[in-house]
């Protein structure tokens, strides 16, 4: 990947890493496309297929394109607030009230990978002690509420959820400096206390279309978007 934002000592290897990376990301969406063509008739097990294989590594891929570019790219200043408008006051040029917006908005790539929960007796709030219960004399506890059946997973909903993330897959793919200057924003503004990106459950690991090159890849970039800056 070649970017004026990249700093001139930017790591070869890097940079050949990167590169590999957006070819993958090209692929998985170019099949991603091929399913999603008009005239096809999308399944259940079909759109899981297209989460699994295709969109899971993806995302994978990108994100950590991200974290990379955002630990290699220099920060940009934070910018004075603007001053609010007074009511009433439309912006230059605009007649007859405020600007129509799109009613579609594209959504914004994830930038972060839910990490493990902890062991549940590290999880568990410390409270009193057991209790004694004496047949006859303990009232009983209230037996717990029933539990509502799950609603079966409807294609149509699916669908539109993978759309929605292709969407801002595409977006951050295209655009992959902006994602990493929000991903800046964000650790400036919450800095983290552990890994944004799952060190070892990388999402979409095992896909078979990945084979073993893939998969080997999603390691590669792991490891380098863990990987502390060298600041010496």
């Amino acid at each position: 990947m070649n970017s004026p934002d990249l700093p001139a000592d930017f790591p070869e290897e890097r940079s050949a890493l990167l590169r590999e990376a957006d070819h993958l990301i090209d692929w998985l969406l170019a099949q991603i496309g091929r399913y999603l063509a008009p005239g096809i008739v999308r399944t259940l097990p079909m759109l899981k297929g297209i989460l699994a294989d295709y969109l899971l590594p993806a995302e994978a891929a990108l994100r950590r394109m991200i974290h990379i570019l955002a630990a290699a790219i220099p920060e940009k200043p934070l910018r004075a607030a603007l001053l609010p408008r007074s009511r009433g006051r439309c912006p230059a040029g605009a007649e007859g009230g405020a600007p129509k917006r799109s009613a579609y908005r594209t959504p914004l790539f994830r930038l972060t990978e839910p990490q493990p929960h902890l062991p549940t007796d590290q999880r568990r709030p410390a409270g009193p002690g057991p209790r004694i219960s004496i047949p006859g004399i303990t009232p009983r506890p209230a037996p717990p509420p029933p539990h509502e059946p799950r609603r079966p997973l409807d294609p149509i909903d699916l669908e539109a959820k993978l759309l929605r993330r292709i969407d801002a897959l595409r977006a951050a793919f295209h655009d992959p400096i902006r994602a990493a200057r929000r991903l800046q924003r964000r650790l400036r503004a919450r800095p983290p206390t552990g890994p944004l990106i799952a060190p070892i459950n990388i999402p979409g690991f095992k896909s078979d279309p990945l084979a073993d090159i893939g998969r080997a890849l999603l390691r590669q970039l792991t490891f380098a978007a863990l990987a502390r800056p060298n600041t010496s």
